[in-house]
């Protein structure tokens, strides 16, 4: 696990670096805010590799390891999981249709309305689809 955990810091890293040397050819914020936003969790994750490497904090890593994999296992968390996440879709699927139905209320550029209609329409079909398959695996 420690050394998957400094690969993928490492792929974070030359990620965000690659992004900043393409700022370089093509300067922009939004360029350089991205490549920043890479890079950092990279680092992040690099030096909390090296702190659970040493001896000392070897065991409480592997204590965060052991509870982590106690609470993905626990029946009574998994479905407090998935119906937290049944209610973030709903909150979701709800606010983008009130988006949209007050955005052509008040005239709002007819653009806006139809990215959150369809926005809507995406999260319902994803959540259809997604029905569907688990339904199926059951």
């Amino acid at each position: 696990m420690i050394d998957k955990l400094r690969k993928d810091s490492i792929i974070l890293i030359a990620i965000g670096l690659g992004i900043l040397v393409g700022a370089y050819f093509y300067p922009s914020p939004a360029v350089v805010g991205a490549g920043f936003g890479v890079l950092a969790p990279g680092v992040v994750r690099l030096a909390r590799y090296y702190y659970y490497r040493t001896p000392a904090h070897l065991p409480e890593y592997e204590a965060q390891q052991r509870a982590f994999s106690i609470n993905m296992k626990d029946e009574r968390k998994v479905f407090l999981r998935a119906r937290a996440g049944q209610i973030a879709y709903q909150i979701l699927f709800l606010t983008l249709l009130l988006l949209g139905a007050v955005g052509s209320l008040f005239k709002v550029n007819p653009w806006f309305c139809l990215t959150f209609l369809l926005l809507a329409l995406f999260a319902y079909l994803c959540g259809a689809i997604a029905f569907y398959f688990l339904s199926r695996k059951l």
